[in-house]
Formats: C-alpha cells, sequence, structure tokens
C-alpha cells in the first residue's frame, strides 16, 4: 500500500506544482518513506512512498516511463511476477529493472487494455498515454488497493483516499446521504459498488478498468467475474492436499518483502490459519519469525478465544504483543485507543476500533505490512440451510447424522432440536416467495422492521424510498435457489462481501502506514472454495470443515475444534467512549446540529439502546459530519 495521485486538466492548462503536492501530501499516512510528483503540461502524478517489497527500493521515480509515451503510477503487490517475466522475455522485451510496474508497463504496451485480466495480486494504477492523450486506470479483483477518482468539468482527478480529493478546487463536500442510512440501518444494503461518503467523489470497482479521453468521455469495463465451474470431484485427501498448497502460496505471496511475518492473531480459524502458513515458512527459513499482535481478556479461562491465543503463541515461539483486556494493560492502553479512534474520527474507522489499535501498534514497532483474515467468512462460505445439496450428494444416513451433529457443532443450528433445524430447512428451500413476503410483514408488525429498529428519522428513510428498497433486495436473496451453493455464495462475496472488508480495513491501516494483506482474499482461493462440494465446506456441522481439517494436526485442539466464540471487540468499543457524561454531552449536541435532519432523538431510550451502541455510533458519525461540514466554510 501506498498513495498515488494524479491530475489532469482537460483544457490543457499546465497542473501548479503546489496542487499536486498538496493532493499527495494529504495522504501522508499512506506514506511513511516519503512524497515525490512529477509533472508534464496538464498532467501531474504524486507517489507516496511506503517500501514494503524489495522491489519497491528500485523506484526511485514517482513515475515509470515507456518509449516517451506511457507514465505509470502504480500501487501494488504483483504476485505472478515470474509468470509474467517469462511471457515478457519469450517476446523478446528487455526489462530495465525488476519492479513491478516495470513488469506491468512492459505487459501494458504490448497487451493495452487486457492487461487487467493477466495480473494476479492486489494493486490500484494508472498509465497516462502521453500519444492518444488518455488516461487508463484499473483495480485489482476483489478491491484490495482503494483507487477513487473525480471528474469535473474540466479536469480528472485520482487518489488512493477519497477524502484526500477534497484538497482540489471544484470538488464538493456534499455528503453521499445513502452512505449515512446504511451506517444507520445496515439492512440497506443497496449501494453501488462504485459508491463513496461523498457524492461527486467515486470508487473504481474492483475488477474495473477505466479509460479517460481527452473529449471528457469514459468508457468502463469490468473486465473479470466469479464464473461457475464445475465441482470439484476430489477426495477428502485430495481437497486438503489442493488446500494446502493454494493456502501456503496465498500467504508467502503477502509475505513478500517482510523479514518476519506479522499478523493480526484473534483465537478463530481464520487468523490462526495465517500464523500456522507462517510457522511453516519460518520452518523453511523463508522467514525470520513469527510476531503477532492480539487481543486477549485479563481471565483467560473465561475466554476460548485467549486461550486459543496463547496456544498458538506457545505453539510456534510466537514474539506477541498483547493488549489484554478490560484493563488495557501491557501492549495497549485505553488512552492509545482513544487516539487511534478519535485523531482522524471516521464511521468506520471508529466501528472497528479492537483492529484499528491493532494497526496502530504494528505502525509504532515499525512493520510495513501486516497479515489479517477478515475474508475468511466469507471465502469459506457455506449455508445454514444446507440439508438439500447434502442430500443429494450424500444420502439419507450422512444427512441425518449432519441434522443432529449440526445442533451441537453449527454456530447457526447450535442447541436446536433436529426436527426445528430441518424445518427450518424446509421453510428456506421449499417456502413460496410470496408466503415469505407475508411472514415478513408479519414479523415487522410484530417485532418492527430494519428501519423502525434504528435512530434514523423516517422522514429522511422515506426521502431515499428505503423501505421499497430494502424489501427488493430482500425478494433478490429470497429468489436464489436454496440448492445453488455457488449461487449463495458468489451473492455473499460480491458486489460488496469481500471489498467491503477490505477497504474498511485499508482505511484504518493507512493511518498508520501498514499495508493490509489478507490471504483469504486470494482470487486463487476464492475460486477454489466457490467449486467445493457442500460436504466439504461442512461436516457434521463443522463450518469452514476442510481448513479444520487441514489444521487439525498443525494447531492447538482447542483453537481448531470449538464452535464457541468470544468477541473482545466490545472492551475496545468501550474503551473508545470513557466518560458516559461526555457521550451524554455529545448527544445533546446532536439535537441541535446539522445531523439532526437524519435522527430521530425520541427513539434513543434506554430500553431502545441498552448497551448504548446506537448512541457510540451517533457520536463519531457526527464528528466526522461536523467537521466536514466545517470545511465548507
Amino acid at each position: 500500500m501506498s498513495a498515488i495521485a494524479l491530475i489532469w486538466h482537460f483544457n490543457e492548462r499546465p497542473v501548479e506544482h503546489e496542487e499536486i503536492v498538496a493532493l499527495t501530501d494529504s495522504m501522508r499516512s499512506r506514506s511513511p518513506d516519503g512524497i515525490e510528483v512529477w509533472r508534464e503540461g496538464p498532467v501531474a502524478i504524486g507517489r507516496g512512498w511506503l517500501i514494503a517489497t524489495p522491489e519497491a527500493n528500485a523506484e526511485t521515480r514517482p513515475v515509470a516511463t515507456l518509449y516517451e509515451r506511457w507514465h505509470i503510477v502504480w500501487d501494488g503487490r504483483l504476485d505472478n511476477r515470474d509468470a509474467l517475466i517469462r511471457e515478457l522475455l519469450s517476446r523478446g522485451i528487455v526489462l530495465r529493472d525488476c519492479t513491478d510496474r516495470e513488469i506491468v508497463l512492459q505487459t501494458f504496451a504490448i497487451f493495452g487494455k487486457q492487461t487487467p485480466q493477466k495480473l494476479l495480486g492486489d494493486f490500484a494504477f494508472a498509465i497516462w498515454d502521453t500519444s492518444e492523450k488518455s488516461l487508463f486506470l484499473a483495480r485489482d479483483h476483489v478491491g484490495a488497493r482503494p483507487l477513487f477518482y473525480v471528474h469535473g468539468d474540466d479536469f480528472f482527478a485520482l487518489a488512493s483516499e477519497d477524502d484526500a480529493l477534497l484538497t482540489l478546487p471544484g470538488v464538493s463536500r456534499e455528503i453521499n446521504p445513502e452512505k449515512i442510512a446504511y451506517y444507520l440501518v445496515p439492512a440497506f444494503d443497496d449501494l453501488a459498488p462504485t459508491a463513496t461518503w461523498f457524492k461527486d467523489i467515486h470508487a473504481l470497482a474492483p475488477a474495473t478498468h477505466l479509460t479517460v479521453y481527452a473529449n471528457k468521455h469514459r468508457e468502463t469495463v469490468q473486465y473479470w467475474s466469479l464464473q461457475q465451474k464445475s465441482v470439484l470431484n476430489f477426495t477428502d485427501s485430495d481437497a486438503q492436499a489442493m488446500f494446502e498448497e493454494l493456502w501456503l502460496e496465498a500467504v508467502r505471496a503477502r509475505c513478500r518483502g517482510s523479514n518476519e511475518g506479522v499478523v493480526m492473531a484473534s483465537g478463530g480459524m481464520d487468523s490462526l490459519s495465517i500464523c500456522r502458513a507462517v510457522a511453516r515458512l519460518v520452518s523453511n527459513a523463508e522467514l525470520s519469525g513469527l510476531r503477532t499482535f492480539s487481543a486477549a481478556d485479563d481471565k483467560p479461562q473465561d475466554c476460548i478465544e485467549t486461550r486459543a491465543i496463547y496456544s498458538m503463541i506457545d505453539c510456534f515461539s510466537a514474539s506477541a504483543s498483547v493488549v489484554n483486556v478490560p484493563s488495557f494493560s501491557s501492549a495497549a492502553t485505553a488512552c492509545d485507543v482513544q487516539d487511534a479512534v478519535w485523531k482522524r474520527p471516521h464511521p468506520v474507522v471508529g466501528a472497528i476500533p479492537l483492529v484499528t489499535t491493532m494497526f496502530m501498534l504494528a505502525g509504532r514497532a515499525g512493520h510495513r505490512s501486516m497479515l489479517h483474515g477478515v475474508c475468511g467468512d466469507v471465502t469459506t462460505f457455506a449455508p445454514w440451510y444446507y440439508f438439500k445439496p447434502y442430500l443429494k450428494n450424500c444420502g439419507i444416513s450422512a444427512t441425518w447424522d449432519e441434522v443432529k451433529s449440526a445442533a451441537t457443532n453449527n454456530p447457526f443450528l447450535r442447541e436446536l432440536p433436529p426436527s426445528t433445524a430441518v424445518a427450518l430447512n424446509a421453510y428456506t428451500l421449499y417456502t413460496p416467495s410470496a408466503l415469505k413476503r407475508l411472514v415478513r410483514k408479519w414479523r415487522e408488525r410484530s417485532s418492527g422492521s430494519a428501519i423502525e429498529n434504528s435512530a434514523i428519522h423516517c422522514d429522511f428513510a422515506r426521502k431515499l424510498n428505503m423501505s421499497e428498497r430494502i424489501r427488493a433486495l430482500q425478494d433478490a436473496t429470497s429468489a436464489v435457489s436454496g440448492s445453488d451453493v455457488f449461487a449463495l455464495h458468489k451473492k455473499v462475496l460480491f458486489p460488496t462481501g469481500v471489498t467491503r472488508g477490505l477497504e474498511g480495513y485499508d482505511r484504518a491501516a493507512g493511518r498508520f502506514g501498514i499495508e493490509p494483506r489478507d490471504p483469504w482474499a486470494d482470487v486463487r482461493l476464492i475460486e477454489f472454495f466457490t467449486r467445493l462440494p457442500i460436504q466439504q465446506r461442512i461436516r457434521l456441522g463443522w463450518t469452514k470443515w476442510l481448513v479444520r481439517r487441514a489444521m487439525g494436526d498443525q494447531l492447538p485442539k482447542e483453537a481448531v475444534w470449538r464452535a464457541d466464540k468470544t468477541h473482545l471487540g466490545h472492551f475496545f468499543i468501550d474503551a473508545s467512549y470513557p466518560q458516559k457524561e461526555k457521550v451524554e454531552a455529545a448527544l445533546s449536541s446532536l439535537r441541535s446540529g446539522p445531523f439532526a435532519q437524519f435522527v430521530d432523538f425520541s427513539k434513543l431510550t434506554p430500553q431502545f439502546d441498552p448497551d448504548g451502541a446506537h448512541v457510540r455510533n451517533l457520536v463519531i458519525l457526527n464528528r466526522w459530519y461536523t467537521h466536514n461540514e466545517l470545511k465548507k466554510t
């Protein structure tokens, strides 16, 4: 992760030095190794350096130029370097250096707009063509690297952070109300993948390239989408071997440039599997050690996650930084958490204070990258209503064993009698959509709709037509066949399942000069899991069954074969708002501020919000919103 920026004046007016410097410098937290700019007439490019791979050390200028025609600014990590180099050499191309951007630029000279689909890894880049007077942008398959742009009347600009573009004259600070609505009502998941927090600023969607021409015309192409392929017909042993090979390569690729493997480690399967792969790379002498950052309960005997973390630390001889909660001793204090969240308040960062704190600690320790597992659940997805495909694949006897075991091991069906679990599966799979709509309406009348159970103001919700749009989303979900496991999995993954988690983590990590890397977001791994039959995704009630099987003899048993889960994030949320009086004072100011148009304050009673979660979310959202409103003046 680094910061990239570009400004292009359509009217040929030269870009001022101060203009591109201000745009790039506004992303200085993503640029711990310095910033540089390049200008040529109406185009200027900025690069903020975060050197996280060995090859990046050779990138001594903000852009690379080829044939005095193409100029590239690159933010990324190329994982299929060797294959691309072999192809280029076979075509007689002589590489001038070994950097990722040189490989991509030479590939572009041959393949043009087909280049992104030939790349593997995390990337966002732009290529300015001085001959055709056009600009080409591209973003990786899953959106691991951010890329935002604004298209004005007489200019086009891009940056790695959306709010960086607000430094440019003529870019409106007007908030996108649909983002506010989604934050208040998560069921309102009807945002385009290009939507940002600002109306005039857009995100380049994952797996998309965009070409901008001198006549101001834009051409957008989606170069990849997840396609259904034949279900893998492997034995359990062969499927495990294939997973282990893909998994080790995904982790190895994301440790490139690191002396030791740095991991944000909870006690769950996703992050502990990363730790296991890093430990294997250490044993192969590919890394010098394993460094972990974790939160742990002050009373390990009461927290299974904490016991799993300490078991992992002992098993792999990890060098560990641990934040003990709720005491907030050892690696970080409650004041550290508050500083991480409130120094640059943002609704996304405020929602993940534990994650933000871990990135802060890694930055303090001098690291440049950190592995995490935010996409683990969506990559290894298995639906909870899976008995029908299981019956088709495995027969009556195995399915009945599955039904009984789900009551103990499945996180969604635990403690349900087998008859109830079967009935719920049957309802989901066989009930007509019209009848499901009637049931939803009955439930909403008895327990309230998503809008009624939130703090959103009814007038604001009505203005956005939220009720109808939420119902349309629910109908679209119901329309997906419950027995079509691939279709269900694809809907969970895209367009937002993978990208939203990655973008949130990137926003938090970028504040501390850390490049976040998630091996679970490796496109090869995603394609593998979407092809697995249901019985290798889930068995005897155990979700992530193939991963558990692979890690069964490599991780402590209490970390692998357990259905319980303990979340420690609420301690960090509480620490973010240390004094109840301050929260109440902030809430009082909300009632008379500009944010009042979005919120129905009459709902915020102790009965409606017993743990104060709604109020805390509103406080940080209002702080960010008010800060933006003040910047307008």
